[in-house]
């Protein structure tokens, strides 16, 4: 005689054969375990479906297919699923706060890190190079003071840069100063005598208290004009105690035009012009690391401009015919630490 069964968990209403007295089985509606009570101690409840013979031993229906089975009824749905649902609310109000936090600190970093490490740097140096350039106007007093006023805000990572071109501009400052000196002391770009005045009248302006001539010199070999490039053979001699290494940005050709009062010998007017390396092909110095004692040969080329023209001077009683003009140009080596400067007229 079939025995009825109701599931503590789902309330449903089963009805199995007598044989499943005393064991235990799954409900088909909810799944939870039902133990099967003795034919005497059954309560009489309302037919209901039958559970088939499960091959675990487990209680089973004998109505709905195998296909059935897997599904659960609405109800019994409902209840599992507002069962888990307050957990699986609680932890993603738990996440979301903490990938958005995850997020934000990770954006911050990224900001930072292009900040300090990209735009920061680019900024001073773009600074520097802009007030630089103005040296090749030929107003080496102004770039040098402002470049000089900068070491209060540049951080440490454009800090060599600028060191570099403060020293630059202040040998280029030197080099004119000794070309309007040897001008003014020749009175004729002919009448040169010796081609180290140049070089040693630098060297002094810069290193005042050296006893010793210039550490490094530049020896001028030979020019190949392809204008309006003209490529300087040169030789550096290396007498520090240092390895000197040789980039493009530690060249400069400085030129000068003075014009003053042929009788009176008063200069009237000092123009001059600082250009950079050519960037193109040939350059053969760039990257050269020259040993302490060592010599090395190669080729530097520059934009060579024609002699500067300023506006018409006239001497003091007013007529122009009494002035002459002069011009020279060198080419200059600083590294921030030394300098060299050779006249293009000995090449």
């Amino acid at each position: 005689m079939p025995i009825s069964v109701k599931c503590s968990k789902c309330g449903k209403v089963l009805k199995v054969k007598s044989e499943l007295a005393g064991k235990r089985g799954k409900c088909p509606s909810c799944g939870a375990v039902i133990e099967v009570p003795s034919a005497r101690s059954a309560d009489a409840v309302t037919a209901g479906p039958s559970i088939p013979a499960d091959p675990d031993g487990a209680a089973g229906q004998s109505g709905p297919s195998r296909e059935a089975r897997g599904r659960a009824t609405p109800g019994s749905d409902t209840r599992r699923e507002t069962a888990r649902r307050p957990t699986s609310r609680r932890k993603l109000a738990v996440d979301l706060p903490l990938r958005k936090l995850g997020c934000l600190l990770g954006v911050l970093v990224a900001v930072w890190g292009i900040w300090h490490f990209g735009v920061t740097p680019f900024g001073e140096r773009f600074r520097i190079e802009q007030v630089f350039e103005r040296a090749f106007a030929g107003d080496l007093d102004n770039s040098l003071e402002r470049l000089e006023a900068m070491r209060e805000d540049i951080s440490g990572a454009s800090r060599d840069l600028l060191e570099l071109r403060i020293a630059q501009v202040e040998v280029m400052g030197a080099a004119v100063e000794a070309m309007v000196q040897v001008l003014r002391a020749a009175g004729d770009r002919d009448s040169f005598v010796d081609p180290l005045d140049l070089e040693v009248l630098v060297w002094r302006a810069v290193a005042p208290d050296a006893s010793a001539g210039p550490p490094v010199r530049l020896t001028g070999l030979k020019i190949d004009r392809e204008d309006p490039v003209w490529f300087y053979t040169l030789a550096v001699e290396n007498a520090t105690e240092r390895p000197l290494a040789l980039r493009k940005n530690h060249f400069f050709r400085c030129q000068v035009t003075v014009e003053t009062d042929s009788e009176s010998g008063v200069l009237l007017q000092r123009l001059a012009n600082v250009a950079a390396v050519a960037n193109v092909k040939g350059n053969t110095l760039d990257g050269v690391e020259v040993p302490p004692g060592g010599r090395a040969e190669g080729v530097i080329p520059f934009f060579v401009t024609k002699p500067l023209a300023g506006p018409p001077m006239r001497d003091a009683s007013g007529r122009r015919e009494n002035v002459e003009t002069m011009n020279v140009s060198a080419i200059v080596f600083s590294d921030g630490k030394t300098c060299a400067a050779v006249r293009d007229t000995t090449f």
